[in-house]
């Protein structure tokens, strides 16, 4: 059973790291994107900045979801309870890119967009679970 949980890890952290990545790069689409709705309202910093704390985020819950899946304790309960927190804030409000991506494709093909959803929820779903049960476990 832990061996599907480590392969899981392995390929998740591979996936979040090189698309936390390659969203920050200077050419990124992402950033343009921000950049693009702060020229025409400078309120839009708000997103930029949510963007950002959710890709820290992500990155550092890629940390329980190791420890989690590597029997090791670290840290307090509370510390990692302030993580998902932070993660969940993260995937709350910092996805503002991905959101109106999903809108439209809901417009342009709602089978697609169906599909789009279901897949990014299989594959964050065990991450969030690790990341709750290391934070709750007792």
């Amino acid at each position: 059973m832990y061996l599907r949980w480590k392969i899981y890890a392995a390929v998740y952290a591979l996936m979040i790291i090189s698309g936390t990545y390659f969203s920050l790069l200077p050419e990124s689409r992402i950033l343009d994107y921000y950049q693009i709705l702060i020229l025409l309202d400078k309120r839009h910093w708000w997103n930029l900045y949510l963007f950002y704390i959710s890709c820290f985020f992500e990155v550092i819950s890629l940390v329980p979801l190791f420890l989690f899946v590597f029997r090791i304790r670290w840290l307090s309960q509370d510390f990692w309870k302030i993580i998902l927190a932070g993660r969940l804030v993260g995937l709350a409000g910092g996805h503002n890119f991905d959101y109106n991506l999903i809108i439209s494709l809901i417009f342009a093909n709602p089978i697609h967009a169906f599909i789009a959803i279901l897949v990014t929820a299989l594959i964050s779903l065990p991450s969030f679970c690790a990341q709750f049960i290391y934070a709750f476990r007792k």
